[in-house]
């Protein structure tokens, strides 16, 4: 296949960006079927209580718009405009406040920071850890200017949030809901810019 091809079909181009987030969660779900992960590692089950997944709902989604404010009001707000359209644009959307978050949440807050909280001993630092390496692999954390550099506090904040309400809620699937809220806020913001 010719590489060169995707820059000029905006639909395969898409669907090249969402494939290692499609890739993260076929090999999970593969692991869980074949009995090499268990469900409890990644948090795979319901909240240890509604209301403290709530509670670390609510607030993240007051924080990230509270956020997005003091940055729109600043004209600090630039994460550029988004100019896919068609069918390339539904996967776009579909990749950014879906696959992505339930990609990533399994990956970071479920299989990583179960093994670092094992390792060191230390859940502190197994956040902070993981939350490292989450913004190490975000292309924007070695652009060094202004907006890369606010994209990296929050995505180190937002990492360790996710993390703690991983811990406290026993449940993977309260991060993976605050993660599509942050992303549909950043998706929303694009299709808005």
């Amino acid at each position: 296949m010719n590489l060169d091809g995707l820059s000029h079909n905006p639909a395969l181009n898409a669907l090249f960006r969402v494939a290692p987030f499609i890739l993260l969660i076929a090999v999970v779900v593969v692991r869980v079927r074949v009995g090499k992960i268990q469900l409890a590692d990644i948090g795979w089950q319901r909240p240890r209580s509604y209301l403290a997944a709530l509670g670390w709902w609510l607030p993240f989604l007051a924080i990230a718009l509270g956020w997005e404010l003091l940055l729109w009001s600043h004209n600090d707000l630039s994460l550029g405009t988004f100019k896919h359209t068609g069918f390339a644009a539904a996967i776009y959307i579909v990749g950014m406040i879906l696959l992505a978050p339930v990609g990533e949440e399994l990956i970071f807050r479920g299989l990583f920071l179960n093994f670092l909280t094992r390792k060191l001993s230390n859940a502190h630092l197994a956040v902070v850890a993981q939350a490292l390496v989450f913004v190490a692999v975000h292309n924007f954390a070695w652009k060094g200017d202004f907006e890369s550099n606010v994209g990296v506090a929050q995505t180190f904040v937002d990492a360790c949030l996710f993390a703690y309400a991983r811990r406290h809620t026993g449940s993977i699937f309260v991060p993976i809901a605050m993660h599509i809220t942050g992303n549909g806020i950043a998706v929303a913001e694009m299709l808005w810019g």
